[in-house]
């Protein structure tokens, strides 16, 4: 990682900090223009956790660095908790603390901090001057930066699910990779009475990121989609086809049940923790990111010629980063040449995908992976979805992974927790 050398002040005039305004959400932010001189100098890049196989963004940034030493670029790397990530990004933009020129928000970020004036816009100005152009990208990741018809954040990381499936139980039991949901776990409960029958004990079926944070809401859309419902589709939409959204939630209660498809502890899990329950031999199935499958079949791991993966065999929702240059820069100049650097060259892009597992936002990469991954990759990109577009996304989303942790714990029905949805979510689509 680079050794820190310059600490970039984040100078905001009194004026400025006193039109900051707090919103309901605890976002507040400064006009896009106040404490910015479009300099070149050296900047700090508040940047996604590198989870990446061979730490390929610490390798893309110290390249940087080396080909750019009058534009040194220090790299923070945030915690693998979006929510964490999240309040940090905020904390930092408010004033509280230095400024960090670049971030690299979670997809679903955009409107809230667009809104926050908490990054500046692209205008046509600068696409122009740094080559960052909408053509060169995956659609929905582009589409992912917008706000209100401006650009506010420029593809850097695309996430697409994939299910991870033990190849060699699949094959020594002559059963093919699933198709849909229901499938999978047909295929959990025949594996485990067979099992049963020779006498050898369950294996755990699925393993996902069930725990109470960001990534129960990915999980729970995705298996309520799968089944004809959905979540806060608008800001007028707070449920779509309630009954099917309540046929999801007792399939989920149903899994964490004796014998289900869900081992209680997923409930716990994470992306790592899922991970690693995978790795050591307790589940069939995995859904999880695809920087995960890198990891799990590298040289040394006990799953080595053992993994089979797939799209995800039902609504998958995206996630990835993307890159904003913060109100707060005093060299803009340089964070939008080193926005264009991560995400426009074509090295990087496909470094970050064929050896770190992330799939790529540049689109130019894609002809260059045509393996098992990157079919699997590419074909799951076509057929995800987004999360709830809403500057008050985390209150969204906090409705929604309370009302799915009540049923997966058992203290909601699901019809207690339709209705709860029902009630709790027109308010946080509109931050009441």
């Amino acid at each position: 990682m680079p050794t820190p050398t310059v600490r970039t002040a984040c100078r905001l005039a009194s004026a400025a900090l006193l039109a900051c305004l707090v919103y309901a959400l605890g976002v507040s932010g400064c006009s896009s223009r106040e404490s910015g001189d479009d300099g070149v100098g050296p900047i700090t890049f508040s940047g996604i956790a590198d989870l990446t196989y061979g730490h390929q963004v610490t390798n893309a940034v110290g390249r940087w660095n080396r080909e750019h030493p009058d534009q040194h670029v220090r790299y923070i790397e945030q915690t693998d908790s979006a929510d964490e990530q999240r309040a940090q990004l905020i904390a930092t933009a408010q004033g509280s603390h230095e400024c960090y020129d670049v971030h690299s928000l979670d997809v679903v970020w955009t409107a809230e901090f667009a809104r926050g004036h908490l990054v500046v816009p692209l205008d046509a100005h600068e696409s122009r001057a740094y080559g960052i152009r909408k053509d060169l990208f995956v659609p929905a990741a582009w589409a992912s930066g917008r706000y209100r018809n401006q650009q506010w954040a420029v593809p850097f990381l695309v996430n697409t699910p994939l299910l991870l499936y033990r190849k060699d139980i699949l094959d020594a039991e002559r059963l093919l990779p699933p198709t849909s949901l229901n499938e999978m776990i047909s295929q959990i409960k025949l594996i485990n009475k067979r099992r049963a029958t020779a006498g050898q004990p369950p294996v755990g079926g699925f393993g996902g990121q069930f725990a109470r944070y960001e990534g129960l809401t990915v999980n729970a859309l995705e298996i309520i989609r799968s089944l004809g419902g959905d979540l806060a589709a608008g800001p007028d939409t707070p449920l779509s086809e309630p009954d099917d959204i309540g046929a999801a939630l007792r399939l989920l209660a149903a899994g964490t049940e004796a014998g289900g498809w869900l081992p209680q502890e997923t409930l716990t899990d994470r992306e790592q923790g899922s991970r690693d329950a995978f790795t050591q031999g307790q589940l069939l199935f995995l859904r999880n990111w695809p920087y995960a499958y890198k990891l799990v079949t590298a040289a040394g791991s006990p799953l080595a010629g053992k993994v089979g993966v797939v799209p995800l065999p039902w609504s998958g929702v995206l996630g990835g980063h993307n890159l904003a240059v913060s109100t707060c820069s005093r060299h803009r100049a340089t964070a939008w040449s080193f926005i264009s650097y991560m995400t426009t060259n074509r090295d990087i892009q496909s470094a970050m995908f064929r050896d770190g597992g992330y799939p790529a936002a540049l689109l130019a990469v894609y002809s260059d992976h045509e393996d098992e991954f990157g079919r699997a990759v590419v074909s799951s990109l076509k057929g995800a979805g987004t999360r709830p577009i809403s500057p008050y996304y985390a209150a969204v989303s906090g409705t929604i992974q309370d009302a799915v942790h009540s049923v997966l714990t058992h203290e909601r029905t699901p019809a207690e927790a339709v209705a709860f949805l029902q009630q709790q979510l027109p308010d946080a689509l509109h931050g009441g």
